[in-house]
């Protein structure tokens, strides 16, 4: 940059310096409404459909040329506000903050820390330089979105946009964090700000710094005249310590424990979390598999991390803590001294405490990781490749500690003995002042740590792929940093009685919740007004849904059709298998997705008889998987197609889940209106279409256009569509719970019909669809069934309920995870039976010609994937609490126990209106401890599709002498169904 160029800028910068929290306001302002532009779309704008190219090469203008004009409006809005407001907007604003930053602070301007001022000076200057790369960066990016919706095609590759995404975000994320480490800065410029549009004067930020450091340099005057006595002291009357007996140890450790006590209960809840089972799976994937060297790699980065913030938190708390040494006036230097010889060895024991400490999330996670293998399955223990790679393990926490205690021990400053007794609280912001003084550095990686991982945590375009990739372990110990010196800041601020920071956080929190529900659900972007023409029954695509009588009917039409040249024999049964599969998280997802490849596979021609499956919770997401690949797959062989379903299974989806609950949902708290971009429920659906996106996984170009758009794409809509087509996929009823009413509801590409009605099947169950009244995401869909509690949070949506007063009225109600209500899918495939059989008798009252007179054979397939526990848990301490919770887990968990037995008890001995075949697929838990988080090992997937392919060949192939099993008669019925009547 020229000479003349750069010192016009630089007073521009200076001349706006006073203008910087209005500037500030403008850049919100604007944002808010590109914001609400952004909004409009559900996750499916410009800017999301810029990052999903980047991370799938989902090219967008095959989803442009989809929207409708006015979307197409919209989006232009959304390009043109942000090309030329918010994008000067913000590059002012950021180099106006960073600019001023970099010359008025505590940091810069404090005498005593010149170090820390000439690199926090420097700091600013480069935020301040880079911000211009960082803007001509998002106006290429907007000229590639303009290309787009001009429909021009793009030539640039995904990972040169993401190269110039990346250009774009680094610098503001590197002016956004210089500018939060300064919060007390922050505070004062939004005081002046506030007092100058009053027209007072004598609170600017100059004035108020000048404040803090004249008490900066106060309390450095009363430490030379403390030392000065304890000097004298020492020489003309020396002041002896007593003996400290085992007694003042303890009285020592005490006090110290009650300065940093709320550390120590995060370092007891850090223990405790990773005694979860999740952990005991995450653990038994860093030894199968060689990806897990990354991931433990990022576990000890983040454990230092964490022992470094235990280390700075400490040392703060010690210092803003009260001290339990007696009362003292630093103004009286020599009373003072007199005190700190007194009580010198008891000090000398405090001031190492902060180290110690550091150390403790060291000897936790190694306690962690000798009982993960105690946990392992006997067999699993005694594999030699596993116990190599548990002690590279052990050796790799050995290095990373013998390295953090290098680290601690070069930068650790034991605490003077008068610096723990001298710290006296004035107000927030003399103390922070002080600290700034005291422990500057200590300060900025608290600070620092915060506010990164913030800025990595809550946007989607860092915070998914950074959760992906480091894992759960780093999650929860970052989170834990975070946490530990944002409650330090609130403990230095909460002051009792003038300052009850606390009190009105948590008031405002409680305040907050009533008002800040952001969990409505996306909604599909496709337009109706296409559809609206073809059918004018309905405004809505979801109300355009092929009843369950005209879908069946067409099934049943195109499997008893006869293929020319290829007669069937008529006497042979038409079998016709519903599936039924149990809730339990990735567990079922995995056993769901790992019996039905096999079925496909052991069975030829059993997707072509699979008319429905009803899944809940996990097992919802497995079936959803199958439905998915099974559409867009482009045929597949049977080996090939496995591979597949186990590569989406075995994604990582429980990491972006608690990150997102942990830092978008605590941050969200705060909130006094809804952010729908803090939606804590969206990473579970993001990362699991992600996966599913990967071009080799789902190759087929227009089942990648609409997964990330629709759910009842997948299947023909009523009318034309339906009349012509094979219906090659199964349909889909995803069960979920109403939390307000407590109904079951179902997400299903068939209309359920008046379920308000007594003699329909479905009786008082909701209808996602034909209540909302609007299509949603494919993936939207596919969790709704599996809100756990807890982990995610219900899904909002609105519309009329069955049997609810005034059920023609819409009501806010919120989707949670199907296993509240019922968690084996068994009720659902039992009602979608009785309701095929009651359209199947219809039609043979008044026979078409091509229902001929085949019969039908219905079979329900069951698949839990869990056995009942022959054992009992024990339910530890503190039983008040973990009785409820484990009671309600053991319980849902269970419960399919005793339905299974009930149906084929009931089966067995009635045959009269209800009639089919019914077995079950149970999954064997003994030879592994599978989760019910939302992460599973590749190599647990591979055992259960060992256990699977096992049971079925025993099934298919009974011995000689034993009777057929339900699995041989249905494959047998399937082949003769094929092959015409041997004549006798």
């Amino acid at each position: 940059m020229s000479s003349p160029l750069r010192t016009r800028l630089l007073q521009f910068l200076d001349k706006q310096a006073p203008n910087r929290v209005y500037w500030l306001l403008l850049t919100l302002v604007v944002g808010g409404l590109v914001t609400f532009i952004e909004n409009q779309f559900d996750g499916q704008d410009i800017h999301s459909l810029t990052a999903r190219y980047v991370d799938s090469g989902l090219n967008p203008m095959a989803l442009i040329r989809r929207w409708e004009s006015n979307r197409q409006r919209l989006a232009w809005l959304e390009v043109l506000v942000d090309t030329v407001l918010f994008i000067p907007a913000y590059l002012t604003t950021l180099t106006v903050w960073c600019w001023y930053f970099s010359a008025h602070t505590l940091f810069v301007t404090n005498p005593y820390q010149p170090h820390i001022a000439r690199f926090m000076r420097r700091f600013g200057q480069l935020a301040t330089g880079v911000m211009l790369v960082g803007a001509a960066a998002d106006l290429v990016e907007n000229q590639i979105m303009m290309g787009w919706l001009l429909y021009v095609p793009i030539s640039l590759p995904p990972w040169a946009v993401g190269l110039i995404r990346l250009l774009k975000l680094a610098p503001i994320a590197l002016a956004v964090f210089f500018i939060l480490l300064h919060p007390l800065g922050i505070v004062f410029s939004l005081r002046e700000a506030f007092f100058r549009l009053l027209g007072v004067t004598g609170f600017t930020q100059n004035d108020g710094r000048r404040v803090l450091l004249n008490h900066i340099i106060s309390r450095r005057k009363n430490e030379k005249a403390i030392d000065d006595a304890l000097a004298d002291l020492r020489e003309q009357h020396p002041v002896r310590a007593r003996p400290l007996r085992f007694r003042d140890y303890l009285s020592a450790a005490w006090k110290g424990f009650l300065n940093v006590q709320y550390v120590v209960y995060l370092l007891l809840m850090m223990g405790g979390l990773f005694q979860l089972d999740q952990f005991d799976e995450l653990f038994f994937f860093l030894l199968t598999e060689w990806r897990g060297v990354w991931v433990s790699l990022a576990t000890l980065v983040a454990l230092g991390l964490w022992g470094g913030m235990v280390y700075v938190c400490s040392k703060i708390l010690l210092f803003v803590q009260p001290n339990f040494f007696g009362d003292v006036d630093p103004g009286d230097a020599r009373a003072t001294a007199k005190l700190l010889l007194t009580h010198q060895r008891e000090l000398r024991l405090l001031r190492n405490t902060p180290k110690w400490l550091a150390y403790s999330p060291f000897l936790i996670m190694l306690v962690t990781l000798g009982l993960n293998y105690n946990r392992l399955r006997p067999d699993e223990q005694g594999n030699p490749d596993y116990a190599f790679k548990y002690v590279i393990l052990l050796l790799a926490l050995a290095a990373a500690y013998w390295l953090f205690t290098r680290i601690i021990n070069y930068f650790h400053r034991s605490l003077d003995e008068r610096d723990i007794v001298l710290f006296k609280s004035v107000n927030p912001a003399r103390d922070y002042a002080l600290l700034v003084d005291l422990a500057p550095r200590s300060i900025l990686f608290g600070q620092g740590l915060l506010v990164a991982a913030l800025m990595a945590f809550l946007p989607t375009a860092t915070g998914l792929v950074l959760a992906k990739s480091i894992g759960l372990y780093a999650i929860v110990l970052l989170w834990l940093a975070a946490l530990t010196y944002f409650i330090t800041i609130l403990y230095q601020f909460n002051r009792l009685p003038n300052y009850p920071i606390l009190v009105v956080l948590v008031g405002a929190v409680l305040i907050f919740s009533r008002y800040n529900d952001n969990s409505a659900i996306r909604e599909s972007p496709l337009p109706t007004r296409q559809l609206r023409r073809e059918a004018e029954l309905a405004p809505s695509p979801a109300l355009l849904r092929p009843t369950l009588a005209a879908y069946y009917t067409r099934w049943l039409q195109t499997r008893l059709a006869t293929p020319p040249g290829q007669p069937v024999d008529s006497t042979s049964p038409l079998p016709v298998v519903v599936i039924a599969t149990a809730g339990g998280g990735i567990r079922a997802a995995a056993w769901t997705t790992e019996v039905l490849a096999a079925l496909n596979e052991q069975i030829p021609q059993f997707d072509r008889h699979l008319f429905g499956i009803s899944g809940v919770s996990g097992g919802g997401v497995g079936a959803a998987t199958y439905v998915a690949l099974r559409r867009g797959g482009q045929s597949p062989t049977a080996a090939e197609f496995g591979r597949r379903l186990r590569y989406v299974v075995t994604e990582d989806l429980v990491s972006p889940t608690v990150a997102s609950m942990l830092f978008r949902g605590g941050v969200h708290n705060f909130m006094p209106l809804p952010v729908p971009a803090l939606d804590r429920n969206r990473w579970l659906e993001d990362a699991w279409e992600r996966r599913m996106l990967t071009t080799d996984i789902l190759p087929d170009s227009v089942t990648r256009r609409d997964l990330p758009q629709s759910f009842l794409s997948f299947w023909p809509s009523a009318g034309a569509a339906l009349d012509t087509a094979s219906l090659t996929l199964p349909a889909l009823l995803l069960n979920g719970a109403v939390a307000e009413t407590g109904q079951k509801i179902i997400m299903t590409n068939l209309a359920l019909g008046n379920t308000a009605d007594v003699r329909n099947p479905f009786y008082d169950v909701a209808d996602l669809f034909a209540s909302a009244g609007h299509d949603v995401p494919y993936k939207t869909a596919t969790f709704l069934c599996a809100r756990f509690p807890f982990v995610t949070s219900g899904g909002r949506s609105s519309g009329p309920l069955p049997n609810i007063s005034d059920s023609n009225a819409d009501h806010d109600y919120h989707i949670i995870d199907g296993g509240y209500a019922e968690n084996t899918g068994l009720l659902t495939a039992v009602q979608l039976i009785k309701n095929m059989q009651r359209i199947e008798d219809d039609l043979r009252r008044h026979p078409p010609v091509w229902l001929g007179c085949r019969p039908v054979q219905y079979y329900l397939l069951f698949l839990p994937n869990s056995a009942a526990a022959e054992t009992k848990g024990p339910l530890g301490a503190f039983r008040f609490l973990t009785e409820p919770v484990q009671g309600f887990l053991r319980t849902w968990d269970r419960n399919g126990v005793g339905l299974n037995q009930l149906i084929g008890r009931t089966l067995r001995r009635d045959r009269g209106g209800l009639s089919f075949d019914y077995t079950s697929l149970v999954l064997d838990t003994k030879n592994h401890h599978y989760p019910l988080g939302w992460y599973i090992s590749p190599t647990a997937v591979a055992r259960m599709g060992e256990q699977v392919n096992r049971n079925l060949a025993d099934s298919l192939n009974p011995k000689a002498g034993q009777p057929a099993t339900l699995f041989s008669l249905l494959k047998q019925q399937i082949k003769r169904g094929k092959e015409p009547p041997v004549r006798k």
